[in-house]
């Protein structure tokens, strides 16, 4: 029996031995540091988007210096972003600054010069700085490429017509009535060029026509007075120029025309208070300076017969 017990002495140490070390190394062992998740860092492309989709956000929200801000981190992360150019400038040109809107509209057209929108804003920056020639070109472009977009034919007119073009003017106005006779806006740009051309009769029938399709356009009210007492007509002349006056917010240009238009009638006193409400308006304008004093000379005048 002895022999037996003896051989069982070296296994159970040996278990024990074993069952030692384990626990040791157990013991000693340190915790496996956490797992840090690796953030992927988004592309210029990515990045370009989601600028210009805030850049976005804050144009339809009115907020156009944040809009600025926004587009131009966009062109930062993606100089190639032709539209982030584009929207850049028309927030620039809703602010009224046409020569910063002009340079990100020229450099979205570098990019990619088949963007229409670009082009066509180009060109009626163009027009606001004076360049004539090049607002021209710019609409023509335009209406080469989209031949029924009655609205650029429209601007093409303006253009033409700011620059004594009026032939070439009306031609491309009455194309675009004919594209889309609803368009207030070529009816009314159609009547100031068939005024400028002197041919009065037409003129009325073309701004009475936008009235009808947009009463509150003032302009085409104040250019109705105006074509009205072209044509000698000074009753109705002056009743679509109060109309102008009582169109949105107060106009010192319906006002002054109003007030020319008194005095041609012989109407003084009424002269007298439309232009007061002018200057009043535009306290600069030496044009209605002028205009007033005439008016209170003839009132007076009248008054000491």
């Amino acid at each position: 029996m002895r022999p037996r017990s003896s051989a069982i002495v070296p296994l159970v140490g040996a278990a024990l031995i074993a069952f030692c070390f384990a626990a040791c190394e157990t013991a000693s062992r340190k915790p496996d540091p956490p797992v840090t998740p690796v953030l992927q860092e988004r592309s210029g492309e990515d990045r370009a988007q989601m600028y210009y989709a805030r850049g976005l956000a804050q144009q339809s929200r009115g907020n156009l210096l944040a809009a600025i801000t926004e587009f131009q981190r966009a062109v930062e992360a993606d100089p190639t972003s032709a539209r982030s150019h584009n929207n850049m400038g028309t927030s620039y040109q809703r602010l009224g600054k046409l020569e910063e809107a002009a340079a990100a509209y020229t450099k979205a057209l570098a990019i990619n010069p088949r963007l229409l929108h670009a082009q066509h804003n180009l060109a009626s920056v163009q027009l606001g700085l004076g360049d004539l020639e090049g607002a021209i070109a710019g609409f023509q472009g335009v209406v080469d490429r989209v031949p029924e977009m009655a609205a650029a034919r429209v601007d093409l007119g303006r253009a033409l017509g700011a620059a004594g073009r009026l032939d070439e003017a009306i031609a491309t106005l009455q194309h675009a009535v004919e594209l889309e006779p609803s368009l207030s806006a070529a009816h009314y740009a159609l009547g100031v060029a068939y005024r400028h051309k002197g041919l009065p009769d037409m003129s009325i029938g073309a701004l009475r026509q936008a009235i009808e399709l947009d009463a509150s356009l003032v302009e085409a009210h104040i250019n109705l007075g105006q074509a009205y007492r072209d044509a000698g007509d000074l009753a109705r002349a002056e009743d679509a120029l109060r109309r102008a006056t009582e169109t949105g917010p107060a106009n010192h240009e319906a006002l002054h025309q109003l007030g020319l238009t008194h005095t041609q009638a012989g109407n003084y006193a009424a002269a007298v208070d439309a232009l007061r409400a002018a200057l009043e308006i535009n306290p600069e304008s030496s044009e209605t300076t002028n205009a007033l004093r005439l008016a209170e000379a003839r009132l007076a005048r009248e008054g000491s017969k």
